[in-house]
């Protein structure tokens, strides 16, 4: 079929692919494509004020669940389960906070005392603690939730770490029991860890816990350097390396690294290392100038965190002011507008503390972003600043041409929100419409027919350390359209999930304004629309045909002679090399061509010939009547 909108030259195959050798693909001639790519404006370039359901951010529903040293475990966690399900449309993100006591040496008094004269470790034989945490992260897998997960030795997480009376004369009990042998933690922690890496995919991040009351690393006998050091090491050591770790405060990253904290502004990790999976939770989060203890020199440490958790989760929980320390209050919606961009938020809880979040709800935002403000309550921007959110600013296409032509799309894609996305879900384009629909994953495109693309990956498009610090982030793809494709309109989507075999897909959606943009049975992005049109009918042959070699065994080259395309004023010759079609030739005036001489015996070479006419190079016959010869 005749094109009617291929670039000149050898140009829609080859220098589609960077390519030069003998001359410069810049030399070549230009001709504009007839359509061309257009600005399109089929959706709404700008953000919603609502929610969008993504996965691994935004607030939780905390859940706590105690696990016992028998085989009841599945069968009592059976409501937790149920009240999953219910949340799962509303909230995407769950924390499970998972108990472990019942596994320490102990003589827990109060309600349902329990009285163990030895430490025990997790074995299948004895309970049934690795099926049930496996039910309750397929359960999660099912529903498309997320989860952030922390382990402790607390019972009921009540973080009580002795028995005494309050000032109403009321008794409480201990419910923080530790195991006394570290070997029976690490073999906890080898335990759950093997269940959690086959669900990569539901886990936001593993919270270090373990020790000390809610597992919020303090309080306890195993808080020096020594201890967290282990405890952090054999987290990473048992866990993927696609897994962030996140530890209470950056002093617990000194204790496992060895940086000094007085120096941690200047340490950034390096991509592929340990240090470069470890984030944080701060459960003291905005509660005094130090947030309750989480920093010893707070603009020092969030410099560093800038940058660490550029690529890694950081939450927590929002807690009430303490005076103690003094200075002006920070858990207000001013001061976390500015840091939240620093420090890359991504999870908070939704019910704490509850004095604050009730304060975020009834209070009407009229911060520094104009496109929120006086229009949305201060909890629903924080709702809505959490984690990495996409929005499309600017799609421009190829809005017509036919089937055997390139199709080219270009997508301006801002990040604004507080954090980014650091999964590794993959960017595809979807075409669909007149009972036809093609996917064509970004990640694995044919360079033989012209395809590329580039800035796909969406764990690169950054949100930026403030509110008016915004990148414009550009995609670009170039694919080649199956010559069957029938006549008609087609609809083109971005889809950005997880591709692993036997996991849940989590796919990502848009945040702008409209309800046109998502499409819940592809789980993509709708961003506007082509015309395909029939191409030009002509009988013509528009390249060479019946090419025929002859090879010199004296001078080893070889000489190609074809029949003649009527119109052609010109001929091209391009060879396959390394991967890319390279222009040997392109003013070419008769209908042959002979090599230099002295080429390698015994190499091989695709050869591509093609033809000028009208002005136009058919590169796409060119590229399908290929073939090979070897040098004699």
């Amino acid at each position: 079929m005749k094109n009617t909108n291929i670039r000149s030259g050898l140009a829609k195959r080859l220098a589609a692919s960077g390519l030069s050798l003998c001359l410069a693909v810049s030399a070549l001639p230009t001709a504009v494509y007839a359509g061309g790519m257009k600005s399109v404006n089929e959706i709404s370039y700008k953000e919603t004020l609502e929610d969008t359901h993504n996965p691994y951010r935004g607030f939780y529903q905390a859940f706590e669940i105690s696990y016992k040293r028998d085989k009841t475990n599945c069968k009592a966690q059976k409501s937790t389960l149920e009240d999953i399900d219910e949340l799962a449309s509303k909230y995407q993100l769950v924390h499970l906070l998972i108990d472990l006591s019942d596994f320490s040496k102990q003589n827990r008094k109060g309600e349902n005392p329990v009285s163990h004269s030895d430490d025990a470790n997790i074995d299948s034989a004895n309970d049934d603690v690795e099926k049930a945490l496996g039910e309750l992260l397929e359960r999660l897998r099912n529903n498309g939730q997320s989860a952030v997960i922390r382990f402790a030795y607390d019972y009921k997480y009540n973080g009580i770490t002795s028995d005494g009376v309050d000032k109403k004369g009321k008794p409480y009990y201990r419910t923080v029991w530790e195991p006394t042998d570290d070997s029976i933690i690490e073999q906890h922690q080898e335990k759950v860890g093997a269940v959690i890496s086959k669900y990569t995919d539901v886990i936001a991040a593993v919270e270090c816990g373990i020790i000390g009351p809610w597992g919020e690393m303090h309080t306890s006998d195993r808080t020096d350097a020594k201890s967290e050091k282990k405890i952090i090491g054999k987290w990473l050591e048992v866990l993927p390396k696609d897994l962030t770790v996140n530890v209470r405060k950056p002093s617990d990253f000194c204790a496992w690294s060895g940086v000094k904290l007085e120096n941690i502004d200047k340490y950034v990790a390096k991509v592929g290392t340990d240090a470069y999976r470890i984030g944080m939770y701060n459960d003291g989060y905005l509660g005094s100038v130090s947030d309750l203890g989480t920093y010893e020199d707070r603009d020092k440490e969030i410099k560093w965190l800038t940058t660490q958790t550029d690529h890694t989760l950081f939450g927590g929980e929002l807690v009430l002011w303490d005076d103690e320390e003094g200075g002006t209050p920070l858990n207000n919606i001013a001061f976390f507008e500015k840091e939240g961009f620093k420090t890359h938020t991504s999870y908070l809880n939704k019910d704490w503390h509850d004095g604050v979040m009730d304060g975020f709800r009834s209070t009407t935002y009229n911060g520094g972003d104009s496109l929120y403000k006086g229009k949305t309550s201060e909890f629903d921007y924080l709702r809505n600043r959490m984690g990495y959110r996409f929005v499309v600013r600017d799609v421009r296409m190829t809005t017509e041409l036919s089937a055997d032509e390139n199709f080219e799309l270009e997508t301006n894609i801002e990040n604004v929100g507080f954090g980014n996305l650091f999964k590794n879900e993959q960017t595809s384009v979807i075409i669909k419409g007149n009972g036809f629909e093609k996917e064509f994953s970004l990640w694995d495109l044919d360079a033989d027919k012209g395809e590329k693309a580039s800035n796909y990956a969406a764990q690169n498009w950054k949100s930026g350390t403030s509110l008016t610090d915004r990148k414009s982030n550009i995609m670009s793809a170039e694919l080649d359209l199956p010559d069957e494709m029938p006549e008609g309109n087609y609809k083109v989507y971005i889809k950005i999930a997880n591709r692993k075999d036997g996991e849940g897909e989590y796919p990502i959606r848009f945040s702008n304004a409209g309800s046109n943009v998502y499409d819940t049975a592809l789980k993509a992005n709708f961003v506007g629309s082509f015309k395909v049109n029939a191409p030009l009918e002509d009988d013509t042959l528009t390249y060479p045909t019946n090419i025929k070699t002859a090879y010199s065994e004296q001078y080893h080259q070889v000489r190609f002679t074809w029949d003649k395309v009527e119109g052609a004023d010109r001929y091209g010759i391009a060879v396959y090399l390394a991967g890319k079609w390279r222009v040997q030739a392109q003013n070419i005036t008769v209908n042959s061509y002979t090599t230099p001489k002295n080429l390698t015996p015994g190499n091989s070479y695709r050869v591509a010939i093609a033809a000028r006419v009208n002005g136009k190079w058919d590169t796409a016959n060119a590229i399908k009547h290929s073939g090979t010869v070897t040098i004699k």
